[in-house]
């Protein structure tokens, strides 16, 4: 079968094919645009978008860096510092000392000797302060001796209003050697001294006279349990005639051996060697612990000290024979049965307990 076309439609289908192709040409143009468009606002967009992490990642974020890092450095310079000050007080250590006893028992003396030692001593002014506790202590101890000699030796003392005997060497058998008035104007001086007066040199004369009188040191000798008397007694009655110069100030040694009695709470600060030590000096009498009992924390190192006593008590006494005292009458000679029963239970208690029974 064959099939024919007339010249006239062959024409029009060529026309309308152009068209299409004309109009599918415009249309891809139009697409291409589109794209080139979009991709230029894409383009724009990620232009945009890195020009702004560029403004957050970039010198802002390096002056944060700088701002962070400038913050690190305060406390690594602050961390870095307190370990320089951790590793110096390291080096150094603190030490707490609470001088414990009972009244003149030598704390004060302590401190005292801690200050000569380990710093420049006692300044100028410091010793003129001490110099009426010096007196004080000169004045009480030939105080304490002359009304030991009252009570117990009054045939030493001559009758007032008599003359003395010559002294002698001899100390046996001897009375009536130390003038009733001397004794009375030292008493006397002794009421009525003054802080800030020099010592009276007629009352140091005669200071020294009664103490250079054999039977007087010999008294002293024998007799020093039934009276009181400061350790240091003879130092400053034997330096009587130099504590009575009108220019005297006292010296270390002086200061060191002046009894003073302690009120309060005092402290002192030194070093020795690698160890820095504050040292609490209290008073010893029972009416002063409420005064420095709540000050000094330091409870757990007191108890290490008292075991460490007591345990050095015991190496210390170890020989020697066991003591149990009882008190009861001496005419009471009907309980001496029970002390001694009593005795027995005890040291038996001793016994199981040392050997661990108990």
């Amino acid at each position: 079968m064959g099939s024919c076309v007339s010249k006239e439609a062959s024409s029009d289908l060529g026309t309308g094919l152009d068209a299409t192709i004309s109009k599918r040409a415009q249309q891809n143009s139009k697409l291409e645009a589109n794209q080139a468009k979009s991709e230029s606002h894409n383009g724009a967009l990620a232009q945009a978008l890195s020009n702004g992490n560029a403004l957050t990642n970039g010198a802002p974020k390096e002056a944060s860096a700088a701002e962070d890092s400038k913050k690190n450095e305060k406390p690594n310079g602050k961390g870095l510092q307190a370990n320089k000050s951790g590793s110096a007080q390291s080096s150094e250590k603190d030490v707490k000392i609470l001088l414990l006893g009972s009244g003149e028992s030598g704390k004060s003396t302590i401190v005292k000797q801690m200050k000569i030692i380990h710093k420049d001593g006692f300044s100028e002014a410091e010793s003129y302060d001490y110099k009426p506790f010096v007196y004080k202590n000169v004045l009480d101890c030939i105080k304490n001796i002359i009304n030991a000699i009252i009570d117990f030796a009054p045939d030493l003392v001559a009758p007032e209003g008599t003359s003395p005997l010559p002294n002698t060497k001899s100390i046996q058998g001897l009375k009536h050697i130390i003038p009733h008035e001397d004794l009375q104007a030292i008493l006397d001086y002794e009421n009525s001294v003054s802080a800030d007066d020099s010592f009276d040199a007629n009352i140091a004369a005669k200071i020294a006279k009664i103490y250079s009188l054999p039977q007087v040191l010999d008294f002293i000798k024998h007799n020093q349990a039934k009276f009181y008397l400061i350790d240091s007694s003879d130092y400053f009655l034997s330096s009587i005639d130099r504590i009575a110069q009108t220019d005297y100030i006292p010296s270390q040694a002086d200061i060191l051996r002046t009894r003073k009695k302690t009120s309060g709470i005092f402290d002192f600060k030194f070093q020795m060697g690698n160890t820095n030590i504050h040292m609490f000096d209290v008073g010893g009498q029972r009416s002063e612990r409420k005064k420095w009992i709540h000050y000094y924390n330091g409870g757990d190192n007191l108890n290490k000290a008292v075991k460490y006593i007591l345990w050095r008590f015991t190496q210390v006494n170890r020989s020697g024979l066991n003591v149990y005292p009882h008190v009861t009458q001496a005419t009471d000679t009907s309980n001496i049965q029970l002390v001694f029963t009593a005795l027995k239970e005890t040291i038996l208690e001793n016994t199981l307990r040392d050997s661990g029974i108990l």
